[in-house]
């Protein structure tokens, strides 16, 4: 019996693991310079290109989702969020030159 709980244990372990590492949280940029804000939203810049490079992107679309991913890592100031979404959008435009 105690061997069953062991390896259900590991398998639960195990799956939540994999599961932290996709899923990882968001940094909070609360406190962060604006080199390390204008870091971050280039990463997800990026990540959110590949997601969605076979969809068009609207301005909107991009500014939208921008301003909700500054707001997940703690950038509630406006400042800090616009420099979030600015330098997103600007990623995102740069991904996506020469993709006409």
């Amino acid at each position: 019996m105690k061997t069953i709980i062991a390896i259900a244990l590991a398998v639960v372990s195990s799956f939540f693991s994999c599961f932290a590492q996709t899923y990882a949280p968001d940094f909070d940029l609360s406190t962060a310079s604006p080199t390390e804000v204008a870091k971050v939203a280039q990463s997800d810049a990026k990540e959110f290109y590949q997601q969605h490079k076979s969809t068009p992107l609207t301005d909107s679309t991009v500014m939208d989702y921008a301003s909700g991913r500054a707001l997940k890592h703690g950038l509630s100031e406006s400042v800090s969020q616009s420099h979030y979404v600015v330098s997103f959008s600007e990623a995102v435009k740069q991904l996506g030159i020469g993709k006409e």
